[in-house]
């Protein structure tokens, strides 16, 4: 997950979710953003102005734009794992939505400041953002992975020294591995010029967005690169590198203005039922992530951590992670 602003889009896309089913919502890679339709009755027999929108009778969801393979545009459709995930839940929900663009930075200044109802595009949690806005349950979470010319073995921590690693500008990690032993850190403005290096050889390992890395892996394989998911660093080891910690995985969600604790909770209903119903990982696997529950469970040690961390914050004490199967 990364924070960098990218260039903002202006399009705006609207859709009526009448004649969608649920089921294929789930199996469509491109989802359809324009056209007429009737609109559907909320399952809970409420209008969407019950939900208090920004948008008055419709959900105004703002994307970060560059946020591939997340969430994305090809020609009037929304596209991208997170593209049925959404429109799942507004037709699970009966609401209709708009969706406008956005750098990230100006999507989170768009939440935090109530001119929208929901940002989509894999929102990384943190608890300073929790503070000023709010966040659903995980929609999958972001383990660290590393780019690599296939076959070099590269899946630990510790595996990074001695190496050569690469990453972008901005990313919350780079102090990390500035400190990390062994570590020859190269700095770059882009992700292109980064995998650039990566295929000539000039870096050994390419630090990145962990789902770019999977999509690009899959999608460019004149690369002849593997995305990796790593090691997470365990309990020994973040006690004795605590700062490994930004090395583990994150959740990623959907953010929401404060106040729309309803549509929040409606949300992470739905959330909960795709984890469940396979809509998630049906989603995940049409875009190159051959395992989805790499990206759905995790280990106990980090289960713990991160259901405590949303504990702490802005969950209460008797909450749970979302997962699959039954409910730990």
């Amino acid at each position: 997950m990364r924070d960098i602003e990218t260039r903002a889009r202006t399009h705006r896309w609207r859709r009526r979710l009448g004649g969608l089913t649920a089921a294929g919502v789930a199996a469509a890679l491109l989802v359809a953003c324009s056209g007429p339709g009737s609109g559907t009755t909320p399952s809970n027999g409420s209008s969407g102005a019950s939900y208090s929108l920004v948008g008055g009778d419709k959900v105004a969801a703002i994307a970060a734009s560059g946020s591939m393979p997340a969430i994305g545009t090809e020609g009037d459709s929304i596209v991208g794992f997170e593209a049925p995930l959404f429109t799942t839940a507004m037709q699970r929900l009966g609401l209709d939505y708009d969706v406008t663009w956005a750098d990230f930075a100006g999507g989170l200044a768009a939440i935090q400041a109530g001119r929208n109802d929901m940002m989509i595009g894999s929102i990384a949690w943190s608890a300073s953002r929790a503070q000023t806005g709010l966040f659903t349950d995980p929609i999958y979470y972001v383990p660290t992975v590393f780019a690599e010319k296939k076959g070099a073995g590269i899946k630990t921590i510790e595996g990074l020294s001695g190496h050569r690693i690469g990453t972008v500008t901005g990313y919350y990690f780079i102090q990390t591995l500035q400190g990390m032993p062994g570590v020859d850190l190269q700095v770059y403005p882009d992700i292109a010029t980064t995998l650039a290096d990566l295929d000539a050889g000039r870096i050994d390992v390419a630090l990145l967005d962990a789902t770019v890395m999977v999509y690009t892996a899959k999608t460019r394989p004149d690369l002849d690169i593997e995305a990796v998911v790593a090691d997470p660093p365990t309990a020994e080891q973040l006690a004795a590198h605590p700062e490994w910690e930004s090395l583990g995985p994150i959740m990623a969600e959907w953010y929401l203005p404060k106040g729309e604790e309803a549509l929040r909770d409606a949300l992470n209903g739905v959330i909960r039922e795709m984890y469940q119903d396979g809509t998630i990982e049906d989603a995940l696997k049409q875009y190159g992530f051959e395992d989805p529950s790499e990206w759905l469970t995790l280990d106990d040690f980090w289960h713990d951590k991160l259901q405590q961390q949303r504990r702490d914050a802005d969950r209460p004490s008797d909450w749970t992670l979302p997962a699959l199967g039954a409910a730990k």
